[in-house]
């Protein structure tokens, strides 16, 4: 018998740990059973059928969510013509709220994991195990034996039932529903990275909490709240569901067992209703999942060392829990040994709120600054505003690189924050993500949700402005996702939210927003991740702010540049980018032009030793024998370049950099003053050295030092975060 899980994933570079958990929690007994296959939404759907085929599943099982529910509902058409005796089996936020009607519009399916999945899932593999057991016993036929299946599959389907493949990006918890890493806002980013591990991705509700998404003994009301929308309760008391049994559907009985078994299994949504609601998983009671890490090879680690979230925001599934569960410490602090001892490049912690607790905070990252490898990268996901004095210290001493800290602020607007549930400080939250950017050695990234209710364009753009000026390394303009079983997807007729019908459901407009004001913000986004989250702008972008009323008005005016001149936006080329932004900062503020010039050579060499010199980069007469002669003396006194012993000053010249400036370009308070007086500069020039082999761990930007006449460095600029 082989049970696969089925996980399709955002990206390459996400692995779902929701079916690694799954395929651990079964235990050794029954892990033989399972097998594991992880895809992505970039494949042909005709891909992941012929391997899905290929592998002859008996049972199988998806993770749905958001980004991967299109391509799982073409599999699901597809399957049962190629494989007619195969069961499948769905799980994940984007089945579980509305179970009823997606077995209504998929009778081909055997049921719906609900709830947390691993105690679900082992016994529901040992159901299927137990059967092809029996069969064996039974002496059955060759034509009934091939039908039970045997062979052992690994869990990545575990899906099936988990958050599986999420990036995270932020980390997005299950509470975020479906969304991407990187973060991840959590809040509705529809694309966030997986936030739990857990199977079903509901991840840490109390039983009334998993009635109310569809499981148990559930009142009308509650079955109404579950998406069955005006079914009568005894429509399923009495068997009377649109969907029969698998027998009626067409699909040969799993002969050796009891088939009324299942509906002794917690946690199931089957043809004739909900199974009894599935208890809370012990954390610490679930295996490590990554004892061989051969699988996550150029992927994304993601680690949970806690489950559920102390707060309520409405926009997010995490507003359903009620409890959150702490992994024990001493297990907690064996795998971190694991991932440090195994140099792993990145591990995103994909607890909800990471730093809910003081004690497990202080312990994780009290525990990473002892056993620091030089190498390992930590994400955690925080609530920034009950950061205590005690951890901020602690994280400013990190090493640089060390951490990165994702921070969902989402708005700033009061009348905003209560309606969404949100509690928190913007004051507060301000001042601590100063002093941790202060400390210059942790990345921090911070989020925005537009489409709220009560925020308007104008008040977007207030929060826009008060959020960069807090100057994180990254800022995510992420866009509402209406999320099914959330308060903002009950409530979205009375705030007159209208979404996409389809995955990801994102905001089109509000009663504050139209659809022609989201269509602005859509394009103003792109222009923060070409120039703003890309860091390849640091110099000029605080320069050129000081010619708009604020950043917000800067990305606008840019976003509108963009449109008229019918620049293309994914130009694969660097240089096409700095170009663009000199001919928008040329129209702007055109008096300031030789200084833009400047300007962007030297966030240009910043980031990269360039082959070919742009060309609005300003030639200096004399330059390249003043260049030939540094690199030939620096040849026998190594003063500037010690970590380059052996090359001889040729090799020295195509491994660094050495640029002339008119402007003190590399100094952001000097080019401040520099704006209001621009003829007090551009007189003689300063040579520049780019170290590229030592650079700035947080922003990947190259050591500089500024050379005077005398030939000693000024000044060094790689340690500026």
């Amino acid at each position: 018998m082989k049970f696969l899980l089925a996980a399709v994933n955002a990206k390459y570079i996400h692995s779902n740990p929701a079916i690694y958990s799954l395929r651990a929690y079964a235990g050794e007994e029954l892990r033989q059973y399972v097998e594991l296959a992880e895809y992505t939404i970039n494949q042909p759907m005709a891909d992941i059928l012929a391997d899905l085929y290929g592998r002859k599943p008996d049972v199988i099982g998806f993770s749905c969510y958001i980004w991967n529910w299109r391509l799982v509902r073409e599999l699901l058409g597809e399957l049962p013509k190629l494989l007619p005796d195969t069961e499948i089996w769905l799980g994940g936020p984007e089945v579980s709220y509305d179970a009823d009607a997606i077995l209504r519009n998929y009778p081909q399916l055997t049921g719906i994991m609900v709830g947390e999945g691993e105690a679900t899932f082992r016994e529901l593999l040992g159901y299927y195990a137990a059967g092809a057991t029996a069969d064996k016993r039974e002496d059955m036929e060759p034509e009934s034996i091939a039908t039970a299946g045997c062979g052992d599959t690994e869990p990545e389907s575990i899906a099936a039932a988990g958050r599986g493949d999420m990036e995270p990006e932020s980390i997005a918890t299950a509470g975020r529903g479906d969304t991407e890493p990187e973060s991840i806002a959590a809040a509705g980013r529809g694309d966030t990275e997986p936030e739990s591990i857990a199977a079903a991705g509901y991840g840490d509700t109390e039983p009334e909490s998993i009635a109310r998404a569809g499981c148990g003994d559930t009142e009308p009301e509650s079955i109404a709240t579950a998406g069955r929308g005006d079914m009568e309760a005894e429509d399923f008391s009495e068997g009377k569901c649109p969907i029969a049994t698998a027998e009626a559907n067409g699909r040969r009985q799993w002969p050796g067992r009891d088939a009324g078994r299942l509906a002794d299994i917690p946690g199931l949504y089957l043809p004739t209703g909900y199974t009894p609601c599935r208890s809370l998983t012990d954390l610490s009671a679930i295996p490590f999942l990554y004892d061989d890490l051969a699988p996550f090879e150029n992927r994304i680690v993601y680690y949970e060392s806690s489950r559920g979230c102390p707060f309520r925001c409405s926009y997010c599934l995490s507003s359903i829990d009620k409890q959150v569960r702490l992994r024990d410490m001493g297990i907690v602090k064996k795998e971190l040994r694991f991932f440090l001892d195994h140099k792993v490049k990145q591990v995103k912690f994909i607890d909800r709120t990471f730093n809910c607790s003081h004690a497990h905070t202080m312990a994780v990252w009290s525990y990473l600054l002892e056993h620091d490898n030089g190498v390992t990268n930590f994400h955690f996901e925080i609530s920034a505003d009950i950061l205590r004095e005690d951890e901020i210290a602690l994280l400013n001493d990190l090493r640089p690189g060390l951490a990165q800290l994702e921070i969902g602020v989402q708005t700033v607007n009061p009348k905003t924050l209560e309606a969404i549930r949100r509690v928190m400080d913007v004051d507060k939250l301000e001042s601590i993500v100063a002093s941790i950017r202060q400390g210059g050695n942790v990345h921090l990234h911070l989020d925005l949700i537009a489409g709220l209710p009560y925020e308007d364009y104008e008040s977007f753009g207030r929060s826009f402005d008060r959020v960069y000026g807090m100057h994180p390394h990254q800022l995510q303009l992420g866009f509402l996702k209406v999320l099914k079983g959330s308060e903002m997807w009950e409530r979205a007729g009375e705030y007159g939210i209208q979404y996409l019908e389809q995955p990801p459901y994102e905001v089109l407009c509000t009663k504050w927003l139209t659809y022609r004001d989201m269509l602005r913000l859509k394009r103003i986004e792109e222009m923060v991740e070409l120039y703003y989250n890309s860091g390849q702008f640091t110099h000029t972008l605080p320069f050129l702010e000081k010619a708009f009323p604020g950043p917000f008005a800067l990305y606008e005016a840019l976003a509108e540049f963009y449109e008229e001149r019918g620049y293309f936006t994914a130009s694969p080329a660097r240089a096409y980018r700095y170009q663009a932004l000199l001919d928008f900062a040329v129209t702007y503020d055109g008096e300031r032009r030789e200084i833009y010039r400047e300007l962007l050579t030297f966030d240009m060499y910043l980031r990269e030793n360039l082959k070919s010199r742009p060309d609005f980069a300003p030639e200096r007469e004399g330059s390249r024998e003043a260049a030939r002669a540094f690199y030939q003396k620096e040849e026998k006194e190594r003063k500037y370049l010690p970590d380059y012993g052996g090359y001889d000053w040729k090799q020295l010249s195509k491994m660094t950099h050495m640029e002339a400036f008119a402007w003190p370009v590399w100094d952001e308070e000097q080019m401040a003053e520099k704006y209001d007086h621009p003829e007090t500069g551009g007189a003689g020039h300063t040579f520049v050295l780019f170290d590229y082999k030592n650079r700035n761990p947080l922003r990947y930007e190259a050591n500089v030092q500024v050379l005077p006449q005398a030939g000693r460095p000024e000044s060094s600029h790689g340690e500026t975060p």
